[in-house]
């Protein structure tokens, strides 16, 4: 796979991003705001409730997002 590295262990594979696993989680991110998602880094969420077409996210201290 390109731009991948890979280690072996017990015959099994294992396959990264080049400039590391956290790759994965800002490709995720970037995916997720590009679809119309709000971020919030450092946020505490109390809750998050579930609808048939969207997810409701209620923090700390109240804020609904």
């Amino acid at each position: 796979m390109a731009g991948c590295r890979g280690a072996r262990r017990s015959g099994s594979q294992f396959l990264y991003p080049r400039r590391g696993f956290g790759t994965i989680s800002e490709r995720l991110a970037e995916a997720a705001a590009a679809a119309g998602a709000e971020l919030r880094y450092g946020a505490a969420a109390q809750r998050v409730e579930l609808a048939s077409d969207r997810a409701t996210v209620v923090l700390a201290g109240g804020e609904t997002v």
